[in-house]
């Protein structure tokens, strides 16, 4: 969620929905279209998003500021750890488009990512969603069945904001995900 409040400026998440006086002028689900255009060109046809302080955006303004403020907090949540800023970053995409092979969208989508988020990092790698969900079980939780260096079978059912989306991932023998070959795809794929 993203508010575009008049004294504090952009708000994101739940302070977005809290700070809201109509919810219908917050933005939500504009994460799709980064698929719709290519960003590298200019398109006067280019849908625009009604915003509570009465500008119209597209949806990659929205994004660059949404993402903006989000990095923003994450690297003061960084800092206050004194942990080191990392410059590498993995983006997880909509599996309903990766395994459709709708080429263009995805195309543009990463474009899009890749545009806005160079700024905050110098390396930025994409995974379909079930991919990175396997990925973090592996290590960053590291759980028991998963963190083995063995080939295993994940079943990754993914609730989103009204979407379903449902993947069987298999592993190569070291347990890791491929980004080529035929470990670079899920085993099947389900997305409503």
């Amino acid at each position: 969620a993203l508010n575009f409040h008049k004294t504090t400026g952009p708000l994101i998440g739940r302070l977005a929905l809290g700070e809201a006086r109509d919810t219908g002028l917050v933005n939500e689900n504009f994460k799709l279209g980064l698929g719709d255009f290519d960003p590298g060109t200019q398109q006067l046809t280019r849908k625009r998003y009604a915003c509570s302080d009465g500008q119209r955006r597209s949806a990659i303004d929205l994004a660059d500021t949404y993402l903006g403020a989000l990095m923003k907090r994450t690297m003061e949540w960084v800092r206050a750890r004194g942990l080191a800023r990392c410059d590498r970053l993995l983006v997880s995409e909509p599996l309903a488009f990766f395994a459709s092979d709708q080429a263009d969208w995805l195309a543009n989508y990463r474009k899009s990512l890749k545009r806005i988020l160079a700024r905050h990092a110098t390396e930025i790698e994409f995974l379909p969603e079930p991919f990175a969900v396997s990925q973090y079980y592996r290590y960053g939780v590291k759980h028991t069945y998963v963190a083995q260096d063995k080939k295993y079978f994940a079943l990754v059912i993914d609730f989103g904001g009204g979407t379903f989306d449902c993947s069987v991932v298999e592993t190569s023998k070291t347990g890791d995900i491929s980004s080529t070959g035929k470990h670079s795809r899920p085993l099947g794929a389900f997305s409503r």
